[in-house]
């Protein structure tokens, strides 16, 4: 589990999920392009959460 921190907030994630996000945060800052993700999310009771 890795913890991603973006404008103030943190989530935790899988491994294979946070090294996936870390190459298209790379890609786009090379280019110096933008993007906009819609993650799923679950919160600490096992509920989903947007």
């Amino acid at each position: 589990m890795r913890r991603i921190s973006s404008s103030g907030a943190s989530f935790l994630t899988a491994d294979a999920l946070s090294g996936a996000l870390f190459h298209l945060v790379t890609a786009l800052g090379i280019s110096q392009t933008t993007e906009s993700l819609n993650l799923p999310t679950v919160n600490i009771t096992g509920k989903r959460s947007s």
